[in-house]
């Protein structure tokens, strides 16, 4: 057993799921995710949505992304008009801006991966 499959059936029996769920929600194929866990298929993407699923890490280099989904009428209050005025610019077309409060006016959604954390030196 590859420590890939070791891990996800970990993860797996934390997260009361089967293998036939894990594939539901990674959109693939249940013989993919064993080929793939099995290391006899090595696809970047298979890895990525596995990773995903389990919002874990799996496999080595691989970080879970995190999906921010926000709704028309969805509204975020900026802790500064700098920042509401700033993403009302990132997000044109998408949001309306009054004051510090950003009101989404269409469907919008950001993927979010967390950088690799490098250690901290020791003095």
């Amino acid at each position: 057993m590859t420590e890939a499959k070791r891990k996800a059936k970990i993860l797996l029996l934390e997260q009361n799921k089967t293998f036939a769920e894990l594939a539901n929600d990674a959109g693939l194929a249940l013989a993919t995710i064993h080929n793939v866990l099995d290391g006899h298929k090595s696809s970047k993407k298979s890895k990525q949505a596995i990773t995903d699923a389990l919002r874990s890490e799996v496999f080595p280099g691989i970080k879970p992304r995190h999906q921010l989904r926000f709704e028309p009428g969805d509204a975020i209050e900026s802790p500064t008009l700098k920042m509401a005025i700033q993403t009302a610019r990132d997000c044109r077309g998408f949001v309306r801006r009054t004051g510090k409060i950003v009101t989404f006016i269409k469907a919008l959604e950001f993927i979010v991966q967390r950088p690799a954390t490098k250690p901290k030196p020791k003095n």
